[in-house]
């Protein structure tokens, strides 16, 4: 019936933004910034030209697991281009057994910095009823300091989550722009 259908197991193409500067010529290791909802992709999407990013991916949920396999293909730069991923999602279960599938698949690693402002953010409830994984959660949290580390581990025991969508946008853009600045001053410092 799948043939008469015509029905093919291609995952989704990915959605993204390209950083055209940041991929060019250049070659080496391309850094993309995967993001879980489309509210914050495009509440980063007007800075992405003073990033350090060759892509913003717009995650789509789990949608991003499996179309990341396509990436170099559609970015045009041969499969045996190199690739760091950061990771940002929802601050709940869902949003860490995203990011831990990521991580296994791609090497994916959290957006430490930008968690880190979801933490100082009010907790939501209303999310108990999604599944947990201890392995993701032990994995996630070990990027963090001890003090993060609890705070998460009480957030999710708690059955409180924070979507990415509670850091406002003009914050979540100054923030990015921050780190940024940051990261050039630390390359011209040799550090």
């Amino acid at each position: 019936m799948w043939e008469q259908l015509k029905v093919t197991a291609m995952p989704d193409p990915l959605m993204f933004a390209v950083h055209l500067q940041q991929v060019g010529e250049k070659q080496g290791i391309y850094r993309h910034l995967i993001v879980e909802n489309k509210t914050t992709y495009y509440a980063i999407l007007p800075i992405l030209s003073s990033l350090p990013y060759a892509t913003l991916i717009y995650g789509a949920g789990w949608k991003v697991v499996s179309g990341i396999d396509g990436l170099s293909e559609q970015l045009g730069v041969g499969r045996d281009a190199r690739h760091q991923f950061e990771y940002f999602g929802d601050l709940d279960h869902e949003g860490l057994a995203i990011w831990h599938a990521l991580s296994q698949k791609c090497g994916a690693v959290p957006a430490v910095e930008l968690y880190r402002a979801l933490l100082r953010q009010q907790a939501s409830t209303g999310k108990g009823g999604q599944r947990v994984n201890g392995n993701a959660i032990e994995q996630f949290i070990s990027f963090f300091s001890e003090e993060e580390r609890t705070q998460v581990s009480a957030l999710l025991k708690n059955k409180e989550y924070v979507p990415q969508e509670a850091i406002p946008a003009e914050a979540l853009r100054n923030r990015l722009l921050d780190l940024a600045a940051e990261r050039r001053e630390e390359k011209g410092s040799g550090a």
